[in-house]
């Protein structure tokens, strides 16, 4: 057996989550969505033309709304908002709702959920205040299709249920049918199989009973991915076949893009590649001009799963990050995590386990947060009281038939005898079949119990070995940049190299070898620790490299190992943070009455050579005039300034406030100009002491 470096990954059942975005969105419509066509739209605006301003205009503009949400979404919004705005001239709350309800399903296809949601909201609120049950649970619907979108199950389950039970009080078998789809795919999509099947075969049941063939194509698809799961691949591809059929005769695109996609997945399992390739790009074809993000994301992600089992890395790479941004555009947590999880198994392969690591921390991230023991648990929950509500509805109409069968019970006793016979060599017969099963079934469970056993062993094993890798990798980049390691480690030596525009910063402490002189070794370590800890951290957040610290001198630089033309910024920012903190720390140890340090910052901007020297104790460093000149920078400074040099100060002037120190002579360097950064520009700050930048800030950079 072979094994992937994530275990966690279900191929089958991944691929199935994008089927079911697009499955919504045709269960949505239901038998509506065949019944549109040119002719209906041309006959309504014909009619539009010579049509008073009353509510016979505005149900004209809400239907042309209905009619052209797929086609032209720019259209149907116009309509859309012409018909609520006549609507509340005449104040015909029907006609608000109605067109709220449309509009908000144009930015749902457009998969725009916020304004989609803001406008269903508002429908739901005049549909609850007029007390109409079936505006309520389709408005439900619409709005669980969204939830699910965004990979909020248990919100989007509470309110299918809600509108399920509002149809079945009403008797409305065709949106019945439709709930029950939608409830079926949200089960596949918690992964239990055995509750989805059982609603899609209600549903169906229901659908072959009204003659909706809209409706059946949509369940032969469903019942074909939960098949597909199980690996009964040539039966999930003839009732894949079967629903392709009815699409076509019904000329719906929508449907047709959903096959083709499905039957590119049993392909790429039976490893037919180039149906399965030419399968997606048919379907993806079709989904962009539909402007159908979801499903386009979806497409894009089966092609870079395709092209990963391939070994085809890059083009796969390139697929799944195409899906991972109109995903996140979209905000479709399961696409994106979908898309995370292709992208970590790519670059697994390619035994980049660095960036595999870092999209499974995004794919366990978002995973968990659709797939947390609170939501399960709700789940459970609104399931529960639903069937619960069912049973005692089932129960009260068993109670009044027992009464009416207690009338004729004389009459009825031999046949009830029999039944009861009948029944108990009926549930003989289920007890032995049932036992045969289930020793089979403990026989496959024993085994694959032992073989995820030693799945379990080696993926530890496997585990301990990455991690002491990796330990080794963080210690080296710990002391070396990152490039400079891996020219190392891939050559055995490490080039100099000439940096043409660096920034160097020093810093020193004002009166440390008197106060060390007070303090015990362990004190003066500590608190050298404490300061220079901080000082590390600040850094981090620049591209800054810290090169060493010499006693009570601390010296990192930007420009280097990778070039920019920030750095002179960067360290002026940084050498501000660092100003604020030993302020901060200053006050801090008045306050406790101990002894401080007061601390001197020098920076200048020139030319440096990088690299490392001798072949024992590794050390990065840099050498050249730009560094004695930015030592001199902080010899020649004051306690609690940042002192640059006039070259670092041609770099920086648009984004300080400085003063100009005029020439300061320097040691060994003659007069040199210097000046003082007191703050960011106030324009340019979002904080009242000019240390943190704002956004104007980062656009000038």
């Amino acid at each position: 057996m072979t094994l992937k470096y994530f275990p966690y990954f279900s191929s089958v059942k991944t691929r199935l989550f994008l089927f079911f975005i697009s499955t919504f969105s045709h269960l949505l419509i239901g038998t509506w969505a065949f019944a549109q066509n040119q002719s209906a739209i041309d006959s309504l605006e014909t009619l539009l033309k010579t049509a008073k301003a009353d509510t016979n205009k505005v149900k004209l503009l809400y239907k042309l709304c209905y009619l052209y949400r797929r086609s032209d979404s720019n259209k149907a919004t116009q309509y859309g908002k012409q018909g609520l705005a006549l609507s509340e001239q005449l104040g015909f709350n029907y006609g608000i709702a109605a067109s709220l309800t449309n509009i908000g399903e144009v930015y749902r296809i457009q998969s725009d959920y916020t304004k989609a949601m803001e406008y269903y909201k508002q429908a739901l609120k005049i549909k609850e205040e007029s007390g109409d049950k079936h505006g309520i649970a389709l408005i439900l619907h619409n709005m669980g299709i969204v939830y699910y979108y965004q990979g909020n199950y248990n919100k989007a389950l509470e309110l299918f249920l809600q509108s399920l039970k509002t149809k079945e009080e009403l008797g409305n078998k065709d949106g019945i049918a439709i709930s029950l789809n939608t409830i079926g795919a949200i089960y596949n999509s918690l992964n239990n199989p055995a509750k989805s099947i059982d609603y899609f075969q209600q549903a169906l049941k229901i659908q072959q009973e009204l003659g909706d063939k809209a409706g059946i194509a949509s369940s032969l698809n469903n019942i074909a991915t939960i098949h597909q799961a199980q690996g009964d691949l040539e039966i999930a591809l003839d009732y894949l076949q079967q629903s392709v059929k009815m699409y076509e005769k019904l000329e719906s695109k929508h449907g047709i893009a959903l096959c083709l996609n499905n039957i590119g997945q049993l392909y790429s399992e039976q490893n037919k590649y180039d149906k399965a390739i030419d399968h997606y790009k048919q379907s993806l074809k079709i989904r962009e001009k539909l402007g159908d993000k979801q499903g386009v994301t979806s497409c894009l992600n089966n092609i870079g799963a395709l092209y990963s089992k391939l070994g085809l890395y890059e083009k796969a790479i390139e697929s799944n990050e195409s899906s991972l941004v109109i995903a996140k555009e979209i905000d479709a947590k399961r696409n994106i995590k979908n898309a995370y999880q292709n992208l970590s198994n790519i670059y697994s392969k390619q035994n980049n386990y660095k960036k595999a690591y870092e999209y499974f921390q995004l794919y366990a991230e978002i995973n968990d947060s659709m797939f947390n023991e609170e939501s399960t648990k709700q789940i459970a929950e609104m399931q529960t009281k639903y069937e619960t509500e069912k049973k005692e509805k089932e129960n009260e109409l068993l109670k009044k038939e027992n009464e009416k069968q207690a009338a004729i019970a004389a009459a009825e006793s031999r046949r009830q005898r029999m039944v009861i016979y009948f029944v108990a060599a009926v549930a003989l017969a289920v007890a032995l079949i049932a036992f045969v099963m289930y020793r089979r079934f403990r026989e496959k469970q024993i085994a694959n119990l032992q073989l995820k056993r030693k799945n379990d062993a080696i993926e530890r094993q496997k585990k301990i070995i990455e991690k002491e890798k990796q330990r080794s990798e963080d210690l080296l980049h710990n002391i070396l940049p990152v490039e400079t390691a891996a020219e190392l480690k891939e050559t055995g030596q490490a080039t100099p190299r000439q940096y043409k525009k660096a920034t160097v910063l020093f810093t020193d402490f004002k009166g440390f070898t008197m106060l060390a002189e007070k303090m015990t070794p362990v004190e003066l370590v500590s608190e050298l620790h404490f300061c220079f800890k901080k000082f590390d951290k600040i850094i981090s957040n620049y591209p800054i490299e810290k090169i060493k610290t010499i006693g009570d001198a601390y010296m990192c630089a930007g420009g280097l190992p990778r070039t920019n033309n920030t750095n002179p910024v960067d360290l002026v920012l940084a050498g501000l943070e660092v100003q604020q903190f030993m302020q901060q720390w200053k006050e801090e140890k008045i306050s406790k009455n101990e002894p401080f340090w007061e601390i001197r910052i020098g920076i200048h901007t020139g030319p440096v050579i990088a690299g490392i020297v001798g072949v024992k104790k590794f050390a990065y460093d840099i050498w050249g005039d730009t560094v004695n000149t930015a030592s001199r920078m902080e010899s020649s400074g004051e306690p609690g300034k940042v002192n640059i040099s006039g070259d670092t100060y041609e770099w920086v002037k648009d984004f300080f406030d400085c003063t100009h120190r005029g020439k300061v002579q320097a040691k060994n360097k003659g007069k040199v100009d210097m000046y003082f950064v007191e703050r960011i520009k106030p324009e340019l700050s979002q904080n009242k002491e000019g240390v943190l930048p704002n956004e104007q800030f980062s656009r000038m950079c």
